[in-house]
Formats: C-alpha cells, sequence, structure tokens
C-alpha cells in the first residue's frame, strides 16, 4: 500500500481508519451494508461535534470509502443520506455574503488594472466594453456574452448602434423578457467619464498617415459611418489625417501615391504601410520581397523623422492568382517574416494582426475582405502600434 501512497497521506489514512474502529465500525468479519452506513453517520455526527469544518469532514470521507473498496465493501460514502448531510454542513458554514457592490471608483480601478492582466490592446477593449455596458445598462452576464466559444449568443454588433451623445443597443433576449419581444435600451454619454461606454465604443486620438489596401474606397466607407468618418472622430485642429490608396492596389503604386503627397506639401510623422496582398502570386516572391525592401529602404533616406509602421499581409481564403490557395497563404507568411525582420531592423514597428490569423469569419463572403467585426479588430491593431508610434515620435521632438 505504500507505494499508492506518501507517507503524510498513508498516515492520515491511519489515523482515520483507527478512529473508524474506535467508532464502532469493523474492518472484518462479515459486516452488514445497513450497519456500515450506520456507523458512517454516527462517525459523520462526531465529527460535526468535535467542531470539525465541512472540508475536512469531505476530505476525510476519502479514507472509509478507500477502506471499504480495500475490504471489497460496498461504498456507503455514495450513498444519498451521506450527500445530503455533508451538503448540509455545507450550508451551515456558508460565509457572509462579503463581496462589495461595483461603484464608479471601482470601475476605474478595474479599468487601471486590466492593462496589467490582459493579453493585448484587444482583449483590454473588449473588457472594458463588456464591464462599462454591464455597469451603465445593468445587463446581465448571460445577456452580454455567449454562453459557449463556439455558440452566437449574447450582444453583437448589429445590435449597437453608436451616435454622438449616445448609444443604442437592442436587447434580444433577457431573462425578464417573457414574451420574447426585445428592448431597445439607450445609454448616454458621460462627460470627461474614462468609463463612459459611448467613449468606449469610439476610437482614442491617435496621429496617422496611412497608405495600402486598408484605405481604399472600401475601408473608407467603412470610417465614415462615424463621426467625422475620414478623421476616425479626432479633431481638424488636434489631427490632420491623409488617406491614400485605392481599391486594388498593388505594391509598385505605393511609392508614387506617397511622392504625390509629400509634392502637394503634405509631409507624414506617422507612416502606415498596408500593402502587397494583391501582389501575391503575380510574380516571383524573392522579386516582391526585394521591390519592398528596396523602397523601404528609400522612403526612410528620403524622409528624414520618419516613423515607419509596417502593417502584415493579412489572411484571405480566396487569391486573384491563385493555383493553390494554401500555397499563396505560405507565400504570405513567408514574405511577412522576411519583412517585419527587415523593418524591425530598420527602427520601424509591426503589426502582427494576430487576432485575424486562421479567422475565416472575419472576412466577408468573397473571401478577401474583412467583413465589419473583422475591420474593428484590424483598427485597434493600428490604434496599438500607433500609441508606441506616437511615444516614439514624442521623445523625438521633445
Amino acid at each position: 500500500m505504500g507505494g499508492y501512497f506518501n507517507g503524510t497521506q498513508l498516515k492520515a489514512y491511519r489515523d482515520i481508519w483507527i478512529e473508524w474502529i474506535q467508532s464502532g465500525g469493523s474492518i472484518g468479519g462479515r459486516v452488514d451494508e445497513q450497519e456500515n452506513l450506520d456507523r458512517l453517520l454516527l462517525y459523520l455526527a462526531q465529527q460535526k461535534e468535535k467542531g470539525n469544518s465541512y472540508n475536512m469532514i469531505n476530505k476525510r470521507m476519502s479514507a472509509p470509502s478507500y477502506l471499504f473498496k480495500l475490504l471489497n465493501f460496498k461504498d456507503v460514502t455514495k450513498k444519498f443520506i451521506v450527500r445530503q448531510i455533508l451538503r448540509s454542513y455545507r450550508k451551515e458554514q456558508a460565509r457572509k455574503d462579503r463581496r462589495r457592490p461595483i461603484s464608479l471608483s471601482l470601475l476605474n480601478k478595474l479599468f487601471d488594472e486590466l492593462r496589467g492582466v490582459c493579453f493585448s490592446g484587444y482583449e483590454e477593449n473588449l473588457f472594458k466594453l463588456a464591464f462599462s455596458l454591464a455597469f451603465y445598462g445593468a445587463f446581465r452576464i448571460s445577456e452580454l456574452v455567449s454562453k459557449d466559444k463556439k455558440g452566437r449568443g449574447g450582444l453583437l454588433l448589429e445590435d449597437i448602434q453608436c451616435f454622438e451623445n449616445h448609444l443604442s443597443i437592442y436587447l434580444k433576449f433577457s431573462k425578464t423578457d417573457v414574451f420574447g419581444k426585445g428592448k431597445m435600451i439607450t445609454l448616454n454619454r458621460i462627460k470627461e467619464s474614462p468609463t463612459c461606454p459611448a467613449k468606449m465604443w469610439g476610437l482614442d486620438p491617435r496621429a496617422i498617415k496611412k497608405v495600402g489596401r486598408w484605405n481604399s474606397e472600401r475601408y473608407k466607407l467603412r470610417a465614415d459611418v462615424r463621426k467625422d468618418g475620414r478623421q476616425l472622430g479626432f479633431p481638424r485642429k488636434e489631427l490632420e489625417i491623409s488617406w491614400l490608396g485605392k481599391s486594388g492596389m498593388c505594391w509598385h503604386e505605393v511609392l508614387p501615391n506617397i511622392w504625390d503627397m509629400i509634392s502637394v506639401g503634405h509631409f507624414p510623422h506617422i507612416l502606415v504601410i498596408h500593402a502587397g496582398g494583391n501582389d501575391l502570386g503575380a510574380y516571383p516572391i524573392k522579386n516582391l520581397i526585394k521591390d519592398m525592401k528596396r523602397d523601404i529602404w528609400e522612403l526612410l533616406s528620403s524622409i528624414q523623422g520618419l516613423i515607419l509602421v509596417w502593417s502584415e499581409i493579412i489572411p484571405r481564403k480566396v487569391w486573384r492568382y491563385a493555383r493553390s490557395h494554401d500555397a499563396l497563404n505560405r507565400t504570405r507568411i513567408t514574405i511577412n517574416r522576411e519583412m517585419s525582420h527587415y523593418v524591425r531592423g530598420k527602427g520601424a514597428i509591426v503589426i502582427r494582426h494576430k487576432d485575424i490569423e486562421f479567422q475565416d469569419d472575419l472576412l466577408r463572403e468573397d473571401g478577401v475582405h474583412l467583413n465589419k467585426f473583422g475591420l474593428e479588430i484590424f483598427n485597434v491593431g493600428i490604434q496599438e502600434a500607433l500609441e508606441k508610434a506616437l511615444l516614439v515620435w514624442k521623445k523625438m521632438n521633445s
């Protein structure tokens, strides 16, 4: 038996078995099941009289249970009456609920702690939005999120409309909604509150110059959904955002677009490049990487003080020039790895878009462009990179 237990556990079991014998329990001869049950109930009562806690009594049950198995007796510790007695002990011992109701000050503290426990800025923003909606809208967890990872449920993107001074939320299901009619809920903006749900739904001000597929007409239309969409909601006196590019833009068009912008007096401080996806399969990967490196070197050499943000090519289900879509996805990974290593060596910031990798449900039906939820995630990746870029720019100009 010593091979199955460590010394401490064996000693604990032996002590409990001795107690069991002293209370009248038998370990030999022919023993009736009812007799064992009666002895066990008496043992439970004795343990309770000694003032032992529920946790201790419940743990001690493993010793007689193992003893019954050794002696080939029926394990009466699993009997219904035994479990009910243990349950009553647990209820008697139940501690007073010491949880504090969430106040506004506690919500602010929760927001401060999220950065240290979340794996990414995207996850942090999701938690902030969920906490804010739950606090101001008095939502239950079941009303906010899905019951499981795979199933749809909770609030969806299309259930929320963002206006200048409020959010309109359509709650489809509720515990108190007996007839399942749904309910429209309005949450108003709270000025100068970092936990305001309307503010959580918006974007933080960031300086940005963009170029590439992200700035095509499809993405401009998406930005126009927000107030002053081309500025991403930022006041022009604080930031001036330039959008470049076109639908289906290829790599050889990147530099000409940037030079055209500079020729009319727009000199970028931060430049985000998201391009190259439309070139995959059009010509050899070695040539594409060579052209990309050459153009990046020319940009950084020509524009002094430029902070470059490199946005990796995101996955697709469908590639224009593909004989094998899987093969082009592998090519995409190779280009991302090679270019990210190169631009980091030049001091650039890289956006990996990890939250979009292998997420087919973030693509539109065409298998190429991101849907509106995918675009929101893409935006968060841009924001995280710009936070870093803005810090670098401030240090350079302080």
